[in-house]
């Protein structure tokens, strides 16, 4: 399995020890130098670079046939979105404020921006080792509710069209994308015009982005 994660801060030093512990073939990506040595000594390959210009530079590398098998997002910032309005460019793809309906739908929702909103099942900080079952919460042994990134994708807000990303459990505690994934979510939103919600999300937590798909003729 070959494995390619973006961020080797915290998160990502974490996600690589756990996946090269479980045999798989990890390259760790990261704009400092100095946050890949963790990395290194686990036995990952590392590669220094800004994670969003990575992913669109090297696309058909990392996310083309005999690329990556998985995408590991480790960055504090919502990859998928900010690839996706890389990828478009400014004259097609700007952000957008997020209305708030938006907050109203989904739970726990923390908003970071006019244009980010975080969400979670959760109220509580969760273990990091959480194996995600997807019958019941491993905190509180419930039935577990709907999948958020069903629930995203089942939003309804006037004139806002969700496109969702879903985060896979590859391990305990670690997410990764199938690179297929990304590349649908950019030909789905590239087919689009108007408002639409970019968002990321696992069984219980997640983050939209607001944006603004047009023609690239005004900007708007």
């Amino acid at each position: 399995m070959r494995v390619w994660i973006l961020g080797g801060g915290r998160f990502g030093t974490r996600a690589a020890a756990k996946l090269v512990a479980a045999g798989a073939s990890v390259r760790v990506v990261d704009r400092d130098p100095a946050g890949l040595e963790a990395a290194r000594r686990l036995g990952a390959e590392t590669q220094v670079a800004d994670a969003v210009g990575f992913l669109s530079e090297q696309k058909e590398h990392v996310l083309g046939p005999g690329g990556a098998d998985w995408i590991v997002p480790a960055v504090p910032v919502h990859l998928a979105a900010l690839w996706c309005l890389a990828e478009l460019g400014p004259d097609r793809l700007v952000r957008h404020p997020i209305p708030a309906e938006v907050e109203r739908a989904v739970p726990h929702a923390l908003r970071a921006s006019a244009d980010e909103i975080y969400t979670s099942h959760a109220d509580w900080r969760c273990p990091p080792d959480c194996p995600e079952p997807a019958d019941r919460c491993t905190v509180t042994g419930k039935p577990r509710p709907k999948d958020l990134f069903r629930l995203l994708a089942e939003l309804e807000v006037p004139t806002f069209r969700p496109f969702v990303l879903r985060s896979h459990q590859l391990a305990p505690g670690v997410g990764g994308c199938r690179p297929e994934e990304f590349l649908d979510l950019l030909a789905r939103l590239t087919a689009h015009t108007g408002p639409a919600l970019v968002a990321t999300a696992c069984r219980c937590h997640g983050v939209i982005t607001g944006v603004l798909r047009t023609d690239g003729s005004t900007g708007r």
